[in-house]
């Protein structure tokens, strides 16, 4: 059944755009609780724009986690700003929420927190805490599909999440 869903979408040339890819997004709005799915190419690309879209801009200062992928990191960079690298939580593995606090000076434009192996970061505590101080919330859930805190699905706390279907 698969095999035939996925022959049709390679002979109807519409791997990247088209009907399938807006039954996709929907599909996968429903699963992850969101209801503005947008697909890209790839993780990096998704991260880039979830920055741009947070306002992150040459010069400017992303709290994020030095524990995490390349893919994940690489695009603070590629918009010309850098990384401000927060501790690890012993007890979650992910972002120290306290280390986080005290890394928020106003040149810091956006909080990047990454949910390892799949685990939630203390999730509820960081985005109290981007909303108490006006910073956007990038939740990089790229290893946590289907992952839920207090019932609810990775990436919904934050302004923006990012997810990768890579295998």
């Amino acid at each position: 059944e698969m095999e035939v869903a996925m022959l049709g979408v390679m002979r109807s040339g519409q791997i990247a755009s088209g009907p399938k890819v807006s039954e996709f997004e929907v599909a996968f709005g429903a699963i992850v609780g969101r209801e503005h799915i947008v697909s890209t190419n790839d993780l990096t690309s998704a991260v880039t724009l979830a920055l741009h879209l947070a306002g992150v801009r040459t010069g400017d200062e992303v709290a994020t986690l030095a524990f995490s992928c390349l893919q994940s990191n690489s695009p603070i960079a590629r918009l010309g700003a850098r990384p401000v690298w927060v501790d690890i939580d012993p007890a979650t593995m992910s972002m120290s929420v306290e280390d986080l606090a005290a890394k928020l000076v106003p040149s810091v434009k956006a909080v990047m927190v990454y949910h390892v192996a799949g685990y939630h970061a203390d999730t509820v505590r960081i985005a109290n805490l981007c909303r108490e101080r006006g910073i956007p919330l990038i939740e990089d859930c790229n290893n946590a599909i289907g992952a839920t805190l207090n019932g609810q699905p990775a990436g919904v706390l934050g302004d923006y999440a990012v997810y990768s279907l890579y295998p």
